[in-house]
């Protein structure tokens, strides 16, 4: 049965035998389009292509995809093998034909890939660009109908150690932008160890002032206390005397003058 399904499909997209549907009025469409693994490649290398279908608009979804792999259109390029996706298990080759088809028949809208070609760049080919090109690519719709897009081509540079140099620019463009990085973080580190020795003398400035400022209110507060008798001294200054001192001073001569008088008093009444 599964084969007979795929001999079906190789039918309507190999001479173009629809069925009528009820889309056939829409138009359908559908986008193909070659991915390498890689843009540069050299001469004697491997490498993948895989064949994208994408921007679906056919009913249900797709079902199955021809395409021709001309040698004489692909001079430059070796075909070594055929690789199936997921869920595109029938692949098949017959001359230049290609002819793959869903698991099952089963469509689908979505974008994906329905097969890959695996190329190998012949020995010898020289520096250039070379084009991959697929002729009578079809897709087939879950309604039977067959979308015609012709020619799909992708243009791939081949260069003789293409790869390593591009990866040397690379390793340079890397280190061009880490000794960039490494200029920019040291002006940087310069710009805010200037702000740090600028910011550490105003403190030391401040710092100053204020123990300039404790050392003359300290010198103030220690000066002796002067003052100032503007009636005798003429506006002088005079040394301040202590209160007590005059008083003890009074006493003292108070009790000597009574002690004089007492003898003298003494002496007179014994003479008389």
């Amino acid at each position: 049965m599964k084969k007979a399904i795929v001999s079906i499909l190789i039918m309507i997209l190999v001479f173009g035998v629809g069925m009528v549907s009820s889309y056939a009025d829409e138009e359908y469409s559908c986008d193909v389009e070659l991915n390498p693994s890689k843009e540069t490649v050299k001469p004697g290398e491997e490498f993948i292509v895989k064949v994208r279908a994408k921007n679906i608009n056919a009913g249900e979804g797709i079902v199955g995809a021809k395409a021709s792999f001309i040698e004489e259109e692909n001079n430059d390029f070796e075909l070594v093998e055929l690789v199936k996706e997921s869920d595109w298990g029938d692949l098949t080759m017959t001359a230049s034909m290609i002819v793959a088809a869903r698991d099952g028949t089963l469509p689908s809208s979505e974008d994906q890939d329905m097969f890959s070609l695996k190329l190998k760049v012949k020995d010898g080919t020289e520096d250039g660009e070379y084009t991959i090109k697929l002729s009578d690519v079809n897709i087939c719709t879950d309604d039977l109908e067959n979308i015609d897009l012709g020619e799909i081509t992708k243009t791939i540079a081949v260069k003789a150690n293409g790869e390593e140099e591009k990866k040397d620019d690379e390793k340079k463009d890397d280190e061009k932008k880490d000794d960039e990085k490494k200029a920019d973080d040291k002006k940087d580190g310069d710009k805010k160890d200037d702000e740090q020795k600028q910011n550490d003398g105003n403190k030391q400035d401040e710092k100053q002032n204020d123990n300039s400022k404790k050392e003359e209110s300290s010198k103030r507060e220690t000066e002796p206390t002067k003052q100032v008798d503007s009636s005798t001294t003429g506006g002088k200054e005079i040394p301040k005397t202590g209160v007590g001192s005059l008083i003890g001073a009074g006493v003292v001569a108070a009790i000597a003058i009574a002690v004089i008088s007492y003898k003298k008093y003494n002496k007179y009444k014994s003479v008389k």
